[in-house]
Order: C-alpha cells, then sequence, then structure tokens
C-alpha cells in the first residue's frame, strides 16, 4: 500500500445542483447531457416504462434521481 488518499470525486455547481464526477471533466459532462437526460426520462414515465436501465449513462441515472425527487411535488401542484 502506498498511504496515498482515496481520490476525491471533483464536484461541479450548476445552480442549486451540485454534480460529483471522477474528474471535472467528467462532471462537466454530466452537466452538459443533463437536459437531454432529463426529457428522455420524462418521455419514458409519460410512458409508462421504467424511468432509467441501471446500464445507463451517468447523466441518466442522475436525471432519474432528479425525476425521483420532484415527482412528488409536481403531482401535488406545488
Amino acid at each position: 500500500m502506498s498511504g496515498d488518499a482515496p481520490p476525491v470525486p471533483e464536484r461541479l455547481t450548476v445552480g442549486r445542483l451540485t454534480i460529483s464526477g471522477a474528474s471535472r471533466i467528467e462532471a462537466q459532462r454530466i452537466a452538459d447531457a443533463l437536459p437531454a437526460a432529463l426529457a428522455r426520462v420524462a418521455a419514458r414515465v409519460h410512458a409508462g416504462t421504467v424511468p432509467v436501465d441501471p446500464r445507463a449513462s451517468a447523466a441518466d441515472r442522475v436525471a432519474a434521481e432528479i425525476w425521483r425527487q420532484v415527482a412528488p411535488r409536481v403531482e401535488q401542484g406545488r
């Protein structure tokens, strides 16, 4: 063992959302892909299918988690 500290994920904050990635470039890629990923999740939900496949891209998994957190508020009309 080399005794090196484990790598700390890079974080990118977009508005009130913080995205973590293995690198700043990965976090930026997720942030850039997020709008389209949210649209895909919404389309899947409205079609009655699963919001995201576990093997999906990081952006799709992040979008599905955002959807899960926001959906109850949207349904309540907030």
